[in-house]
């Protein structure tokens, strides 16, 4: 029976971790993407490249997916219409940054304090 197959035992318990592990990497590269125009304005490959220095490299699509959705939140914004396209944090970017990061470590102390 392959594990692809809603029967198999660990159908389940491998697509909530996927699932997990697929959300958890979105949201984080939304606050990295956040993180890093905090520090100043960059352009798309710009900002690929300080990412891709951190953490992971993430498919062109997905990164440019990403900005479209922050942009769409109004979390970052263009700073001009030139071709060189620079994009900075928004004060409502900043805002939820601040939180996202008070809220990751706290839960992260929780979860790795071992009780």
């Amino acid at each position: 029976m392959p594990l692809r197959t809603p029967t198999h035992p660990d159908f389940f318990e491998n697509f909530l971790i996927n699932r997990t592990e697929q959300t958890v990497n979105t949201a984080f590269l939304w606050l990295l993407i956040l993180k890093e125009l905090s520090k100043q304005a960059l352009t798309p490959t710009q900002l690929r490249k300080q990412i891709s220095r951190k953490h992971h490299n993430p498919h062109r699509a997905t990164l440019y997916t990403s900005i479209t959705l922050l942009k769409t939140m109004k979390l970052i914004e263009q700073t001009s219409n030139t071709p060189q396209k620079l994009l900075q944090i928004s004060p409502k970017g900043k805002l939820i940054l601040d939180r996202a990061t008070k809220h990751i470590k706290a839960n992260l102390a929780i979860i790795l304090s071992g009780e």
